[in-house]
């Protein structure tokens, strides 16, 4: 594992680039603290923040695939003794799921037909050959854009109507939960995708709720991303005093940290060359903007 931490992130799973978004939250040096000290309390050994492999596999592919069944069936419904309306509700919310499987579906195959298309590119004339393929690659990132848009609409959906049960029996229910930590795993993702990093920021603090989502490195590194978007677009902004651009930055290098630390170990050459990275970073001013 010699790749960058963020190239080989990327690359494996998320393709997301750099933008900016507003920063209008508060709640920076609390959360800042608590994951500091848990991280921190936990410095001496690799048992919480570098889990086995079983783990790690169950985790990136929850991640990787959110598409995959989130334990949870149509029939087992019936089963929950719930009142009918809460039961359409979860029918509901798990139908707009099952429709945001398809469309992940569809998305694979309308790729891997573009990949293919991409690859059997062929001309006597070179500038034929880098048109054709510019061509192709464009129409490759609209396909990927417009099902990317359909996935976030669909997921937000689930969320919405799982939301509106009231019924805490329901709510702590395996089959609510379970669908509604898929659900907003599918939503940031996708949102992510399309560079809206409000829309995914705000479901990963819905996500925060989830008790394991802090051994979950892919939280963090999204959670990173849409705070350097964040922290990007602050420094641009005059008008932004200097302390809320040091909170941002904290928890833009914390969740950079805990990721890799997650991903790769404490003792890692990849933890390493991150946290002396951020350190270069912190001495200076956090008004210098970046490459």
């Amino acid at each position: 594992m010699k790749a960058g931490f963020w190239i080989y992130s990327a690359a494996m799973i998320f393709f997301i680039h750099a933008a900016q978004i507003y920063p209008q939250d508060r709640f920076f040096f609390s959360e800042y603290d608590l994951l500091l000290k848990r991280m921190e309390e936990n410095a001496s050994t690799e048992s919480r923040f570098y889990l086995d492999t079983v783990r790690q596999q169950q985790i990136e592919t929850s991640w990787t695939y959110p598409e995959l069944p989130p334990d949870f069936y149509t029939h087992q419904i019936p089963e929950l003794n719930y009142a009918p309306m809460e039961q359409a509700q979860l029918r509901r919310a798990y139908s707009h799921y099952e429709n945001a499987v398809l469309l992940i579906e569809n998305m694979k195959k309308d790729l891997i037909r573009m990949d293919k298309k991409i690859r059997s590119v062929r001309s006597d004339i070179w500038w034929k050959v880098i048109d054709e393929t510019d061509s192709l690659m464009r129409q490759r990132h609209r396909i990927k854009m417009k099902y990317s848009t359909d996935l976030a609409r669909t997921a937000g959906k689930s969320i919405e109507i799982l939301e509106g049960i009231q019924n805490t029996k329901v709510r702590s229910s395996r089959a609510f939960i379970n669908l509604y930590y898929q659900s907003l795993r599918m939503h940031a993702i996708y949102e992510a995708v399309m560079f809206n990093y409000d829309s995914a920021f705000y479901s990963l603090q819905k996500y925060k709720i989830n008790e394991n989502s802090d051994l979950e490195w892919p939280y963090h590194y999204l959670l990173s991303i849409c705070y350097r978007y964040k922290f990007r677009l602050a420094q641009k902004n005059t008008r932004i005093y200097e302390k809320e651009l040091l909170e941002l930055r904290k928890m833009k290098n914390l969740h950079k940290k805990l990721a890799v630390s997650l991903k790769y170990g404490i003792e890692s050459e990849e933890y390493n060359l991150i946290k002396n990275k951020i350190r270069l970073e912190e001495l200076g001013s956090p008004r210098r903007i970046e490459d």
